[in-house]
Order: structure tokens, then C-alpha cells, then sequence
């Protein structure tokens, strides 16, 4: 786990030397921040291992399964059937597709982050914009 520490103090380090981020109080806070791990690493070790911890046993876990959920109601043509039933009143309403309401309700069910990246695959796929 400390090496893991050391290498993200390292790409910090080498952040605040980069050239692409010219703004100073973006390298004052990353200093400060790489001052404070420095002084008290074993705060800053034990805070990494509880949002890990957090992340593994709370974030993912119910996560997880609405984006399993969600690629295979899109795979089914789930998405489609709910996109075809919406789009007509959507379009008057908000100017948008069908697709919105899919979005919409994925997005009640399994909060932002889903919701989030259930719009960000309907806007690559072009799916968003009613025709």
C-alpha cells in the first residue's frame, strides 16, 4: 500500500511540474496537498484504505448491478420498446426522443451515477436526439 502512496505523490509531483498546468493556484493546492501527505502519511495512508474500503463494500456492490441491468435491457431492446412507447409526448414536451424517458427511468432506479452513464451511452450512440 505505501508503494502505491509513493507512486501517486510521484504523479502529483510531476503534475505540478508539468507545463500544461500554468496556473498557479492549481499548483499552490497540489503542493499543499502533497506537504500535508508528506508530514502525516499515516493519516493520509489510513483515509486512502477507509475510501477504498468504502468503495469496495458499499459504491461498487450497488452499482454494479444496475449497470449489468442496464447493458442487458439496452442488449434485450428493452431501451427501444420504452424509446418507441415515450417518444411522441417527450418530443412535444421537451424536444427530446423517446430515449429521455429510458434515461429517466433508469436514472430513479439506480441513482447518478447510473442515470449518468446510461446518457453518456445514448449520446455516443446517437440514440438522444429525436429525428
Amino acid at each position: 500500500m505505501e508503494i502505491i502512496f509513493f507512486i501517486l505523490i510521484s504523479i502529483s509531483f510531476i503534475l505540478f511540474i508539468s507545463k500544461k498546468y500554468n496556473n498557479l493556484g492549481l499548483k499552490l493546492i497540489i503542493l499543499s496537498i502533497l506537504v500535508l501527505i508528506v508530514l502525516y502519511p499515516s493519516i493520509s495512508l489510513n483515509s486512502a484504505k477507509e475510501g477504498l474500503n468504502l468503495f469496495l463494500y458499499t459504491v461498487f456492490p450497488s452499482l454494479f448491478p444496475f449497470f449489468v441491468i442496464n447493458d442487458l435491457m439496452i442488449s434485450v431492446g428493452i431501451a427501444e420498446n420504452i424509446a418507441f412507447l415515450f417518444n411522441k409526448p417527450l418530443n412535444k414536451i421537451f424536444k427530446t426522443s423517446g430515449y429521455g424517458a429510458y434515461a429517466f427511468i433508469i436514472s430513479i432506479f439506480s441513482g447518478y451515477p447510473a442515470g449518468a452513464k446510461v446518457v453518456r451511452e445514448l449520446i455516443e450512440s446517437k440514440k438522444n436526439f429525436p429525428k
